[in-house]
């Protein structure tokens, strides 16, 4: 079966259900904004990550460092990228909301993975939380996922994340 692209099916699916053509754009537009920004830190490229935010930004790091702007994620990135081999990013967006007409929420757990390895780093594992404001990101916070005192639930969101990043 062909896959219709998200601006098509818009326009050619009259359900009632479907409605809201726009705020299914801006969902799609959110993920995109969020699959560059992961793409970006794959990559370590510090500037691509950062144009991804707005001039008024609160970026919170896995270490619960902050940033507040564009030029401070770029100038940071670049620091670690530099001096630290990085690990990439398995994701796994699991909501999608809509606020307002122009700000969207998205919610992922992320996995990592360490350079020359192919397994998710249980140990690593994260909460992300995205707000996007036509179409910059807002506020970007990164939180462990440690699970404390829940060793099942950790392990089978780490197991959720390997199968993501097997099936890669």
């Amino acid at each position: 079966m062909k896959e219709i692209p998200l601006v098509k099916q818009c326009f050619l699916d009259q359900r009632p259900w479907y409605n809201n053509c726009s705020a299914r754009l801006m969902r799609s537009s959110t993920e995109i904004l969020y699959r560059r920004l992961i793409d970006a830190w794959n990559a370590r490229d510090a500037a691509a990550f950062a144009i991804c935010f707005s001039g008024e930004t609160t970026c919170v790091g896995f270490d619960g460092s902050e940033m507040h702007s564009p030029s401070d994620i770029k100038n940071q990135l670049t620091e670690i990228f530099s001096n630290h081999p990085t690990a990439r990013y398995v994701t796994i967006v699991r909501e999608i909301k809509t606020i307002s007409s122009d700000v969207q929420l998205l919610r992922a757990h992320v996995g990592m993975i360490q350079p020359g390895e192919k397994k998710v780093d249980e140990s690593k594992n994260a909460v992300q939380v995205m707000v996007a404001v036509n179409d910059k990101i807002m506020l970007f916070q990164n939180t462990p996922c440690r699970y404390d005192g829940r060793d099942e639930a950790r392990h089978k969101l780490t197991e959720e994340l390997q199968r993501s990043a097997d099936s890669y």
